[in-house]
């Protein structure tokens, strides 16, 4: 979810797996679907970035922005606050921004690039230090397939995917920091605000969170003591 406070850097992949040791249900929705997973990693950070000059510096400044999103929690949470948050796709990011369908969006950093975006960024703002959302990627396969190879194979997919969690890390993050390079060598105007200057937003976002988590509880599943164990493990 957005605002969840995961961490900002590598350390994130050690708690997400600290998290699945103690809560077999986050892998058991998975599994339940007959899925498999050989790997997980996270992209990284996503902020707000504009392509008018805008940065963030207090609620008001978000209210009445349109605003592309791809994450329907973030949809949720940025029209509580008075923005007019757009559902897009990672394909028509780029169109979306030209034709002023939206003026800025929340995106991860290294998919500027490979969007093509941030040749139109000219501000943003970042949150804190882990952005407003660390999504998730995941290696996956069908359970059963898995099951039908012999140990020796099993083994080396197991071993393997654990590289490529590593490296598939390792090339998000140059990219990001390539993306960074090219925002500040295009003069872009990124400011960074701390906890306690986004907390208004923070507030709304738990709101929000808090009813996901209900919903979640409802269905048997201990989500309010895996984010307050996420929480524990951040810090």
């Amino acid at each position: 979810m957005p605002f969840l406070g995961m961490p900002g850097d590598d350390s994130i992949i050690d708690v997400y797996n600290q998290l699945c040791e103690e809560f077999p249900e986050i892998e058991g929705e998975l599994e339940a679907q007959n899925i498999r997973t050989l790997g997980t990693y996270f992209f990284q950070r996503a902020d707000f970035y504009f392509n008018n000059g805008s940065t963030i510096q207090s609620v008001d400044d978000i209210k009445g922005k349109k605003i592309g999103v791809t994450n329907a929690t973030l949809g949720i949470i940025l029209n509580n606050l008075g923005a007019a948050p757009v559902t897009i796709t990672n394909a028509d990011a780029y169109t979306s921004m030209d034709s002023g369908v939206i003026e800025g969006l929340v995106h991860h950093q290294c998919f500027l690039r490979t969007t093509a975006v941030v040749d139109q960024i000219n501000s943003g703002t970042k949150f804190g230090e882990g952005g407003v959302i660390r999504e998730m990627c995941k290696y996956i396969m069908n359970n059963d397939s898995y099951n039908k190879l012999p140990d020796d194979l099993k083994a080396l997919l197991d071993e393997t995917f654990q590289e490529i969690v590593i490296a598939s890390n390792e090339s998000d993050k140059g990219m990001a920091a390539g993306v960074q390079q090219q925002l500040e060598g295009m003069g872009a105007n990124i400011n960074t605000l701390t906890e306690d200057e986004y907390k208004p937003i923070l507030d709304e976002a738990e709101k929000v969170q808090g009813e996901v988590i209900s919903e979640l509880e409802g269905r048997g599943v201990p989500a309010g003591d895996i984010v307050a164990r996420i929480h524990e493990l951040a810090k």
